[in-house]
């Protein structure tokens, strides 16, 4: 039963890596800067024209950038000018206005990690308190109920509430997965198993180049996280809680319970009660 749920594990601990890095790094292929901008009316050439703009990488600092102080004309985005990608495909930066604002650009990266920050503070808490699977199940769902709102509904605000949220329950749920398949690990493999870790955050990588490549609208993103979400939930709905949890609480029945559907999910029949009291004894670090 350990070999197998050990196997299990890896490959659930290198995909959950996986969605870390996918869902940590997008903004890096989702949130680019325009190519350029093009004049959309006469008021934008004129202006342009005055400003000394020759070119349109001169004028991204003469027109679109310009402080609306320093200048008698505003320039409105959509209407007297728009933003250009050589490839066609689109951006936040521009549909939600943050090419002038590189503060607010370089937030949606940082705001993710002050929700990991959260997340890891909350986590510490459920973990114990509620249990090593159920918070990863609640993580996993608050990551595929935001990517579903950022599909259909953003703005600057929302994109904000999305990114720290997605950070809480990303790295939340990294923690209880953590925890979860740990316990069912020798300590003789655990060095392994990190090592695994760490390969499928570095696989992480090439993939989301390829969702990269592949995606032309940006909110298209949020539709591969939900997706790869969803299909990462399903190991956590079917597989048990850790018995080491129920042993922390006392509760050697469910404890007993989860080591016999561990068993039954690596295909290990004929577990005898005698066993189960072996194996409840011999678990190591779970004594207060």
């Amino acid at each position: 039963a350990v070999v197998s749920t050990q196997s299990t594990g890896v490959l659930s601990l290198m995909a959950w890596y996986l969605m870390h890095g996918t869902l940590c790094y997008f903004p890096s292929l989702a949130g680019r800067m325009p190519d350029g901008w093009s004049c959309q009316s006469t008021i934008c050439n004129e202006t342009a024209v005055t400003a000394g703009a020759a070119t349109q990488e001169d004028g991204i600092e003469l027109l679109p950038c310009r402080d609306s102080d320093d200048r008698s004309v505003v320039l409105e985005s959509n209407v007297d000018y728009v933003w250009t990608h050589s490839d066609g495909k689109t951006s936040f930066a521009t549909d939600l206005e943050l090419v002038c604002s590189p503060i607010k650009h370089k937030l949606i990266y940082s705001i993710y990690f002050a929700g990991a920050f959260v997340g890891l503070l909350v986590s510490s808490l459920t973990i114990d308190k509620f249990g090593r699977r159920s918070t990863a199940l609640a993580g996993t769902a608050a990551i595929i109920l935001t990517s579903i709102l950022g599909i259909f509904f953003i703005n600057f605000e929302v994109f904000l509430a999305i990114r720290f949220i997605q950070g809480a329950a990303m790295y939340a749920v990294d923690a209880a997965i953590g925890v979860l398949v740990h316990e069912n690990f020798s300590a003789l493999k655990r060095n392994t198993v990190n090592n695994l870790m760490m390969m499928g955050m570095a696989f992480s990588m090439p993939v989301l180049a390829a969702i990269g490549f592949l995606v032309v609208q940006w909110q298209q993103f949020f539709w591969a996280n939900a997706v790869i979400c969803l299909v990462l939930m399903i190991p956590m709905v079917v597989a048990p809680e850790s018995p080491k949890f129920y042993i922390l609480k006392g509760d050697l029945e469910n404890a007993a319970k989860s080591l016999k559907a561990l068993a039954k999910w690596a295909g290990v029949d004929g577990v005898s009660e005698k066993n189960l009291e072996n194996w409840l004894e011999v678990i190591p670090d779970t004594k207060v």
